[in-house]
């Protein structure tokens, strides 16, 4: 049985930002979240997505 940890294969290091690229920050949350619930409905034959997202502060 043999496995793959994909961060660690290559020896060297590929960094995925472009060159010239400045850090972006998300600004600050009002507050701290505990849980992220999403509730998805795949419509394979239409090729559609849908759903809702709640987020527990």
């Amino acid at each position: 049985m043999s496995q793959s940890y994909f961060d660690t294969e290559s020896k060297t290091h590929k960094s995925f930002e472009l060159p010239g690229a400045k850090p972006q920050y998300n600004p600050d949350r009002p507050g701290q979240v505990e849980h992220i619930f999403l509730d998805l409905t795949l419509d394979i034959p239409l090729q559609s997505v849908s759903g809702t997202c709640t987020i527990t502060l």
